[in-house]
């Protein structure tokens, strides 16, 4: 059997382009949080506050998304987050940083960062739902 080391090299190094990492030390706290509110950062031209939500609705949280000057009474979490973006013949989303803190008290709850230089491309979508599913897990 003749193995080619040069796809497998090839391989093994695009593997190790994409990492996720969660820091969730106030993991109790955050599992009592059903209203939660992502912040709307002005220059975000790829509606993430909005993906951010979607993903939340669908763990079975109340969210909602916004200036922080319209955040409703009762959130009792804030995300916000930070992204940075790449032209490579299409622009693509190379990494996502998801920070949860408690309203009002500005305590961390946790974070979450999601980071692909790899040759293949990640949907933010995909992006957003690991980062967003790591840091939410229900305990």
């Amino acid at each position: 059997m003749k193995i080619h080391l040069l796809p497998v090299s090839l391989a093994l190094l695009l593997a190790g382009c994409t990492s996720t990492s969660t820091d969730t030390r106030h993991a109790a706290e955050l599992a009592k949080v059903t209203h939660v509110y992502v912040e709307h950062r002005l220059n975000d031209n790829h509606s993430l506050d909005q993906l951010i939500v979607q993903e939340l609705q669908h763990l079975g949280y109340d969210a909602a998304y916004g200036p922080l000057t319209m955040m409703p009474e009762n959130v009792q979490a804030i995300v916000s987050y930070e992204d940075d973006w790449a032209f490579d013949f299409t622009t693509h989303m190379v990494s996502l940083e998801i920070r949860v803190r408690a309203s009002p008290k500005d305590q961390a709850f946790g974070s979450g960062h999601y980071y692909n230089r790899g040759v293949s491309r990640v949907p933010p979508e995909k992006m957003v739902h690991e980062v967003v599913a790591s840091i939410f897990k229900r305990i």
